[in-house]
């Protein structure tokens, strides 16, 4: 993969299941020599999947990302989004937004792009694309761009905590907890709660 590639571009999600928020998807772009990079940089250690790093160890690696100035970008599905097209069209959607962000490609570069799980994009046909299940624990760009997208939609909820406090945003960053379901039987649905996501509560009809 290293030889045969200039970049390597990964691709991940964050946020596909919560009841709440937008979806985040994160691309990173690797340089073929990313150990090299990774060593003369002072990397942090243990870059895995995001969900096994501590809070800590994602912002260490979104700092280091920043400072050293490697390729990365991140789009949204919003709620209402999700509503409209469902859930996976919604991550292709912000993934396809989060890849044209990124400017790598060019008739010089060799350009390999892997996407965590099923999300696709579109890519020019000199490109090789791939997707497959735990890319995100086995190819380091992908790895970063889990990191991106969950550092970036975590910040983006903690955000919504402070508009909408009732629901404790902060906490549970919007998945179903026995208290964001609590708060959704007193309060009813927020603005950026997905409502197809709530279709089995048959008490919470509209958004206020």
């Amino acid at each position: 993969m290293k030889k045969k590639s200039d970049y390597i571009i990964g691709i991940d999600e964050a946020g596909r299941g919560p009841l709440a928020g937008s979806v985040y998807v994160g691309v990173v772009a690797l340089p073929k020599n990313y150990k090299s990079v990774f060593k003369k940089t002072n990397a942090p250690t243990k870059l895995a999947d995001s969900k096994k790093l501590s809070e800590k160890q994602r912002e260490e690696w979104f700092a280091w990302m920043k400072k050293n100035k490697i390729l990365h970008a991140y789009a949204i599905a919003t709620a209402k989004q999700i509503d409209a097209i469902n859930i996976a069209r919604a991550c292709d959607y912000a993934a396809q937004k989060a890849y044209n962000k990124l400017k790598v490609e060019s008739r010089k570069l060799k350009v390999r792009i892997i996407a965590d799980g099923g999300l696709t994009v579109s890519v020019p046909k000199n490109v090789i694309f791939q997707h497959y299940p735990k890319a995100d624990e086995l190819v380091p760009a992908v790895s970063l761009a889990s990191i991106v997208a969950k550092v970036s939609r975590d910040r983006y909820m903690e955000h919504m905590h402070k508009k909408y406090p009732h629901y404790a945003f902060n906490e549970h960053k919007g998945y179903g907890t026995k208290k964001h379901y609590h708060a959704l039987h007193k309060h009813g649905p927020s603005p950026i709660h997905r409502l197809t996501f709530l279709s089995s509560l048959h008490t919470i009809h509209k958004r206020k």
